[in-house]
Parts: structure tokens; sequence; C-alpha cells
């Protein structure tokens, strides 16, 4: 009887172990793969820079910051507030997002339109700030994944590295007017280090952004997509790319993305246009390039997507690009 009672003791105990035990390998091998998953993001995206420069504010004061694509901003001196609208799809209102930020700290504002930034009452403030664009295949839709502003959850980098890695970059900035050729370099470093201690903190699952992303069936119609927007895509074209069904891919597509193929494939057309417009492309060019059959017809879409001809588009994005 004791002997019974003992041997239940220890299977109980040895019980408690074998669970503590694969408690704990099931959350080491959760962040084994985190980590695995944001190499992997990491490792294929770049990013290039344009139009990068000072804004000079005095206490108390506010500046008006609009770009129709990623914008940063690293604080070099002072402390400014940032105020971001943003409108979810799913409410269809507006949502104002207020947050502060201090000397030292790189933000991402990953959804583009307008921006306020008003400095604190008794601090001047110097910002460097710029556009991005994210070079990624087949991630080109990571910055549709980030939130409207990347830094929060605790998320601020004091690392000595990285401090000096910003540093250089406030310094190269001086230099040339923001015309340094180690701009685009740095750049891709502090925006990398920033997105892996957005993940190693928790703030997002990389994993979960794979899945977005790496879909077995919408994966390779996406990658198709992105590396020639000027196909004549269709739902059977597609369907096609993904070895699936037109029934099936549709489904799986507007379930993942939030939006039928045909829309889609618009969207990714019109950023391109914006690229090539922003770059130079003659209209005519641009519409070429994009499949569309005239340039009129390429108008009416940008002019739907933008609110602007291309032409008009082109002229406003060029005055807002020059750097303060």
């Amino acid at each position: 009887m004791h002997d019974a009672r003992a041997g239940n003791e220890r299977g109980r105990v040895v019980l408690g172990l074998d669970m503590s035990a694969s408690v704990y390998l099931t959350q080491t091998t959760d962040r084994a793969d985190e980590a695995i998953a944001a190499d992997t993001l990491l490792r294929q995206t770049r990013w290039s820079v344009r139009a990068v420069g000072h804004v000079e504010l005095m206490p108390g004061h506010s500046r008006r910051l609009a770009d129709v694509g990623i914008r940063f901003l690293y604080v070099a001196q002072g402390q400014v507030t940032v105020t971001s609208p943003d409108a979810p799809a799913s409410s269809g209102g507006s949502v104002v997002d207020a947050v502060d930020f201090r000397r030292g700290d790189f933000v991402l504002l990953p959804r583009g339109g307008e921006h306020r930034i008003r400095t604190s009452p008794g601090a001047r403030t110097r910002l460097v700030t710029g556009g991005l664009t994210l070079v990624a295949t087949p991630f080109e839709r990571l910055g549709e994944l980030m939130p409207p502003v990347l830094l929060q959850c605790g998320l601020r980098l004091d690392d000595a590295a990285y401090g000096a890695l910003l540093e250089m970059l406030d310094a190269e900035t001086s230099r040339g007017d923001g015309t340094s050729p180690l701009l685009g370099p740095l750049l891709d470093l502090v925006v990398s280090a920033t997105l892996r201690s957005f993940f190693e903190r928790g703030c997002a699952s990389a994993r979960e952004w794979l899945a977005q992303l790496g879909d077995p069936l919408v994966g390779p119609a996406l990658a198709a997509i992105h590396a020639e927007p000027g196909s004549p895509w269709t739902l059977e074209a597609l369907a096609r790319v993904a070895r699936a069904s037109r029934s099936q891919f549709a489904e799986r597509f507007r379930t993942r993305m939030g939006q039928p193929p045909a829309r889609y494939v618009t969207q990714v057309r019109m950023r391109r246009a914006e690229e090539l417009l922003r770059a130079g492309e003659p209209v005519s060019q641009v519409a070429f390039a994009l499949g569309y059959d005239s340039d009129e017809g390429f108008r009416r879409a940008f002019q739907r997507h933008s609110g602007l001809s291309p032409r008009a588009w082109r002229r406003q994005v060029q005055g807002q690009a020059q750097p303060a």
C-alpha cells in the first residue's frame, strides 16, 4: 500500500515535470519559429530612399507632411507629436492616432497619406525624414501589414550600435543636401533593425505575416502580378498560375486579401504607375507599360485611384518631395 502511494506520488511528480518540459519546449519552438520567420522576411526585403532632408521646428510649431508611400521620421533633437489619420475599411470612418516621440526615436509611417507633426512647447525639434520604397519580391505587400505608426508597445531601441547608426544617418543627411550615397544602405539597416525588434518584442507575429504573404494558392498569383503588372491578368489566368479552379482561387483570394483579384491588380498597377511617374516617365509610356490600350484609359483609372490626373499628381508629389 505504501509502495503504491509512493508510486502514485512519483507518477504525479514525473507527470508534472513532463508537462513543464512540454510547455517549455513549445515556447522555445515558438520563439525559434518566430525568429526564423522574421529572418525570412528581413532577408528578402530591401528599402530604397527618396527625398531625405531635415525638418526643423520651433517650440510649439507644427507642420504637415504628405506622402504617397512609406515615410520615416528620426527625432534627432527635441520631441514631437505625430497625428496620423487612418480609415479602417471595416468601419469606413476616420480614426486619428496621436503618438509622442522623443529624441532618438525612429518611426515608420507605412500607410502614406497626410501626417501632422507638432513640437512640444519647450523644445526646438530637428527631424530627419524622407520617403521609403519597399523593394521586395514577393513581399511587396509587407507595408500593408504594418500598423499606421510603427513604434509602439514599448519599442525604444537604445542599443549603442543602433544609436550610432541613427547618429550617422543624421550626419549623412547634412552632407550634400541629403544626397549622400550612404543614406540608402544606412536606412536599409535601420529599418531592418527596427522591424526585427518589433517582432522580437511581440508587437507582431512574423509567422502570421508570412502566412498571409505566402499562401500556397494566392502567393504564386501575387508574385506573378507584382512581377508583370502590365500583363492582361484575368481571373482565369491567375487561377492557372495558382493551379486552382476559378471559383476556388477567387474565394481564397478574397478571403486572404479582402478584395477580388481584379481590384488588387488595379491597385498594383496604380502603385507601379506612381513609381514610374515619380521617376519622370512620360504618361504614354507608363500607360503602355501597365497594359492600358490608350492614355485616356490609363488617365481615367489613375484619376479614380488618386483623385488627380497623372500629370497633376506628379506636379503635386514633386512639390511635396522637396526636403525642408
